[in-house]
C-alpha cells in the first residue's frame, strides 16, 4: 500500500509542509486481497470487515496513517478516502474510533465521490 494523496488548504505554502502535516482529506489506496472486484465477503460478526491477513493489514495501515495525520495535526477528526481496486469507502476518523461507508463500486457510481469532494470542499476550516 502506497502513501496515497491529499488535498491541502487554499493558499498554504505546501513547499516546506512534511508528508502529512496540513491534508484536510487523504486518499489511500490498498491491495485488494480478491482477483475479482467484487465486494469482499465479510464473516458474520465483522459486517463492515473482510476477515482476512490482507484485510487485517490494510485495517492497520490505514489506522497508522490516521494516527500519524492526527499527531502531527490539532484536529478534532480526519476523512479518508479508502480505493480497493474498483471500490471505495469514506472513512471519518477522530481520536476514538472511525465511522466507515459500506464499500461501493465508484466505476459505475462515480457521482458518489464526485459528490463528496464538492460538498467536502464547500465545508468551511473548522468541519473540515
Amino acid at each position: 500500500m502506497d502513501g496515497g494523496v491529499g488535498s491541502f488548504r487554499d493558499g498554504l505554502d505546501t513547499a516546506n509542509v512534511h508528508e502529512g502535516n496540513a491534508r484536510e482529506v487523504k486518499v489511500v489506496e490498498g491491495e485488494n486481497d480478491s482477483d475479482s472486484n467484487e465486494p469482499p465477503t465479510p464473516a458474520a460478526h465483522f459486517p463492515f470487515e473482510n476477515n482476512t491477513a490482507q484485510g487485517h493489514n490494510t485495517r492497520g495501515q490505514i489506522a497508522s496513517y490516521a494516527g500519524a495525520t492526527m499527531s502531527t495535526q490539532f484536529r478534532h477528526h480526519l476523512f479518508t478516502v479508502l480505493i480497493l481496486g474498483q471500490r471505495a469507502r469514506l472513512v471519518r476518523w477522530d481520536r476514538a474510533s472511525a465511522v466507515v461507508t459500506e464499500s461501493f463500486d465508484y466505476t459505475e457510481r462515480p457521482l458518489l465521490l464526485f459528490e463528496y469532494f464538492k460538498r467536502f470542499a464547500q465545508l468551511d476550516r473548522s468541519r473540515r
